[in-house]
C-alpha cells in the first residue's frame, strides 16, 4: 500500500458508520503510521468523535443545507460547500475511499482533487472515480464483510484481515453510565421498540408483556430508549408498570451506547440502537422481519436471532405489503415465545 494519507467517506447512518470502524481497524493495525481522516454527518459524528485511531474528522452538516435548501438560501449553501471542499484539500489527502457509494459522498473527495477515489458505483457516477469495485466481486455476507472487501479490493488492508467492531467510547462516559445505574435493580432489560420503518417494529403489547415479566417475576429493571419522538410512545407501553424507566430523549449517542453496555439484555428490532448494543458486546434479542440478518444483523457473538421465514420474507419493504392480514412476520413471533427465551439469559 502507498498512500500515507486516506480519506474514508460514510456518511450515514449511525449503524453503518458504526459498521465501517473495523475496516479503520483493521487499516491501523495493518499500518500503524497511516493518517487516516472520515468525512461523516451529525449521526457519525458523535460514534466517531471518541475514537483516538482517527487524525481528522470532518462534519457534512447535511441538516444545516436542507433547511437552507427549504428556505431558498442557495448561495448560502454554495458558499458552505466551497468552505467545506477547501478544508479537505488543506489536507493534501492521497486516497479516499468512499463506503458510502453514493452520487453526493463521492462527489466531495472529487470536488475536493484527492488523486486517488476508490467506491462501488454504477453508470455515469463512476466518472468520479478512479478504483471502482463492483458490488458483483463481494462473495456475499454481512455489511461489515463488504466494506472490508472494498478496502482490500484497493489494497489497504490484507484480504484475510479483520478489525475489532466496537462503539468507541471515553472511559469517563463508561463510568458515568455504571454510577447513574447504581440505583437501580438487576437483571437490567434494555429496550428499544422503535425504528425508521414500521416494519421492523416488534409490537408494542409484546414488549409490555416482556417488561411486566422481567420487573415482576425477575424483580429487574427495564430500560426504554428511543429518541424525543419515542417518548411518548414508550410510555404507553410501560403505563401502569413498576421499575421501568424510560429514558427516551434523555440521552446522547455515546450516553445511550454506555448505558446499553450495563445491560444483562438487551432488546430490539434491526436498528441502530441493535448495532450499538451489538458494539457494546451485550446479550442481545433481535427482531427480524423484513430485512436480512445475513447482511444488517448484529455482529455479535452474544446477539440471538429471531425471525418467522414466510414467503414473502424478507421483503424489504418499510410497509407491511401483505393483503388482509398485516404483520405477520413479527406478530407471530409472540411475547411468550420470547419469555421462554429469557428465562433462558437472566
Amino acid at each position: 500500500m502507498n498512500p500515507k494519507k486516506i480519506l474514508f467517506i460514510k456518511l450515514s447512518s449511525l449503524g453503518d458508520v458504526l459498521m465501517t470502524i473495523p475496516v479503520a481497524e483493521a487499516l491501523k493495525g495493518e499500518h500503524p503510521t497511516v493518517t487516516l481522516g472520515w468525512v461523516t454527518e451529525e449521526g457519525g459524528r458523535e460514534v466517531l468523535e471518541d475514537y483516538t485511531a482517527l487524525d481528522k474528522l470532518y462534519l457534512f452538516e447535511k441538516k444545516k443545507i436542507e433547511m437552507w435548501a427549504k428556505k431558498g438560501h442557495f448561495v448560502r449553501i454554495i458558499g458552505y460547500l466551497r468552505r467545506f471542499i477547501r478544508e479537505i484539500k488543506k489536507e493534501n489527502w492521497e486516497m479516499s475511499v468512499d463506503f458510502q457509494s453514493l452520487f453526493r459522498s463521492s462527489l466531495i473527495p472529487f470536488l475536493a482533487r484527492v488523486p486517488r477515489r476508490a467506491a462501488s458505483l454504477k453508470g455515469i457516477n463512476k466518472l468520479m472515480i478512479n478504483d471502482n469495485i463492483p458490488y458483483s466481486t463481494f462473495p456475499g455476507g454481512h455489511a461489515i464483510d463488504w466494506y472490508h472487501h472494498l478496502a482490500s479490493s484497493v489494497g489497504l488492508i490484507s484480504p484475510e484481515r479483520r478489525g475489532r467492531f466496537f462503539f468507541p467510547l471515553s472511559e469517563a462516559k463508561k463510568n458515568a453510565a455504571h454510577a447513574g445505574l447504581k440505583q437501580y435493580k438487576r437483571p437490567f432489560v434494555g429496550m428499544a421498540p422503535f425504528s425508521k420503518w414500521e416494519s421492523k417494529n416488534w409490537p408494542e403489547e409484546y414488549y409490555r408483556d416482556v417488561a411486566r415479566w422481567v420487573t415482576e417475576e425477575r424483580g429487574g429493571t427495564v430500560f426504554l430508549y428511543g429518541g424525543v419522538a419515542e417518548k411518548a410512545k414508550n410510555d404507553r407501553i410501560i403505563e401502569g408498570l413498576k421499575n421501568v424507566v424510560n429514558k427516551a430523549g434523555e440521552l446522547s449517542l455515546s450516553e445511550f451506547a454506555a448505558s446499553t453496555g450495563e445491560m444483562d439484555l438487551f432488546l430490539s428490532g434491526d436498528s441502530g440502537p441493535m448495532h450499538i448494543a451489538a458494539a457494546m458486546g451485550v446479550k442481545q434479542f433481535s427482531f427480524f422481519g423484513p430485512t436480512n440478518p445475513k447482511k444488517t444483523g448484529p455482529y455479535n457473538e452474544k446477539a440471538r436471532l429471531f425471525r418467522i421465514l414466510l414467503d414473502c420474507s424478507p421483503c424489504f419493504q418499510k410497509i407491511c405489503p401483505r393483503e388482509g392480514e398485516k404483520m405477520v412476520c413479527m406478530n407471530d413471533l409472540t411475547s411468550g415465545m420470547i419469555i421462554r427465551e429469557i428465562e433462558k439469559e437472566i
